[in-house]
């Protein structure tokens, strides 16, 4: 969604997107998948204390910020979007549950 990889989100480079990209990877990490920001953190190679701070302000900004929330909402979407792999793996299993009610 950000265009960047893993190994630059990881990576050891600061400031500007990347940092707002770690921010809402954690931020959604958090609310979307129950990931702790310490485990996020060591991850991405960081101290969890800078993203903590990092997340209080992008609550702050969300607060206010519609554009943003839309921002966060889309990528949220997208990421719980099952993937073919899972479509596939779910309809197996309605089938297979399907079969064995019969």
């Amino acid at each position: 969604m950000t265009g960047l990889s893993p190994e630059i989100m990881a990576g050891p480079r600061k400031g500007g997107s990347i940092a707002f990209a770690r921010c809402v990877a954690v931020y959604i990490g958090r609310y979307l998948g129950r990931i702790s920001t310490r485990r996020m953190a060591r991850h991405l190679h960081r101290d969890d204390s800078s993203l903590v701070r990092r997340i209080a302000r992008l609550e702050t900004r969300l607060a206010t910020e519609r554009d943003l929330r839309d921002l966060i909402d889309l990528i949220a979407r997208e990421i719980s979007k099952p993937t073919p792999a899972a479509r596939s793996t779910e309809n197996t299993a309605a089938t297979q549950n399907s079969a064995n009610q019969n």
